[in-house]
C-alpha cells in the first residue's frame, strides 16, 4: 500500500430536508475499497465545508469504491458494499444527525470522490411537551427494517442502500450526552423504502408517550435515498 490523498465532495442533489446541507466535519473517516480491502481514511482538510481532503493508505488499482462513514466491519465484494446502518442514534434539538452516521457511496478512478447519499431522512418536529417534562427517547418502527444491515449495488451510477439483514429493526434517537431532548426538530437516518404499518413514538421523562400511526389506517411512508419526509407529532 502507499499513501494516498482522495478530494471528496457531493452531487449538487443532497439529503435535504427543509434546506438540510451535509457538510464534512472534524472526526469524519471514509472506507476506500481498493478491491476488498477496506482502508480507513481520515479528514486531513476541508472540515466544515462540502469539499474535503481524506488520507490514508492503499493498493493503486484502476477504480476505487468509497464508503462514508468509515466502518471496520464493512466490505465489499462482488460490486456490492456491505455495511449497517446504527439502530441507536444521537441528536440535539435543532441539530443535524450525528457525525459519521449518514452514510453516502463514491467510486472513481482517480483521486476525486463525488459522494451519493444512500439513505434517506425522516424529520421529526416534537411540539407542546408538557412543562416540566423533557423527552427520554424518540423511536421510529415499521412492518420491515428502517436500520441495520444493508447492501449498495455500485455497478451503475446511482447508489441506493437496500436492506439486507433477517431481523425487523427500528431506530431509536436518543441525546447524545445521556441528557434528555427538548421540544423541537430532530433527524433520523434511515434505510430508504416504502414502509407500512410506520409509527413515531416520543417517549417523555415520566414515561408516558405520544405515538403517530402505526394502525391498518396509516399510510404508508415512502422514503427516498437522498431525501426525506416531515412528521410533526
Amino acid at each position: 500500500r502507499v499513501q494516498m490523498e482522495f478530494t471528496a465532495g457531493t452531487v449538487d442533489t443532497k439529503t435535504s430536508i427543509n434546506d438540510l446541507e451535509v457538510l464534512w466535519s472534524a472526526g469524519d473517516a471514509i472506507s476506500v475499497f481498493d478491491g476488498t480491502n477496506n482502508n480507513r481514511f481520515d479528514l486531513t482538510g476541508g472540515e466544515g465545508t462540502k469539499s474535503a481532503t481524506f488520507s490514508g493508505l492503499a493498493e493503486t488499482v484502476s477504480e476505487y469504491v468509497a464508503l462514508y462513514p468509515y466502518s471496520a466491519n464493512a466490505s465489499f465484494a462482488d460490486n456490492t458494499i456491505t455495511a449497517t446502518l446504527p439502530v441507536e442514534q444521537y441528536s440535539t434539538v435543532g441539530g443535524s444527525f450525528d457525525t459519521m452516521l449518514n452514510p453516502a457511496v463514491a467510486k472513481s478512478s482517480d483521486n476525486t470522490l463525488t459522494f451519493r447519499n444512500i439513505a434517506g431522512l425522516i424529520r421529526i418536529n416534537v411540539t407542546n411537551v408538557p412543562e416540566g417534562l423533557g423527552i427520554r427517547e424518540i423511536q421510529a418502527k415499521a412492518a420491515t427494517s428502517l436500520t441495520g444491515e444493508y447492501t449498495v449495488n455500485t455497478s451503475g451510477d446511482d447508489f441506493e442502500a437496500v436492506a439486507s439483514g433477517s431481523e425487523i429493526n427500528g431506530v431509536r434517537l436518543v441525546a447524545k450526552d445521556g441528557g434528555e431532548l427538548a421540544a423541537g426538530s430532530y433527524n433520523l437516518v434511515v434505510l430508504p423504502g416504502e414502509y407500512a404499518n410506520f409509527k413515531v413514538t416520543v417517549i417523555l421523562t415520566d414515561g408516558s408517550y405520544i405515538a403517530k400511526g402505526g394502525d391498518e389506517t396509516s399510510p404508508t411512508a415512502t422514503i427516498p435515498a437522498n431525501g426525506g419526509i416531515n412528521i410533526t407529532i
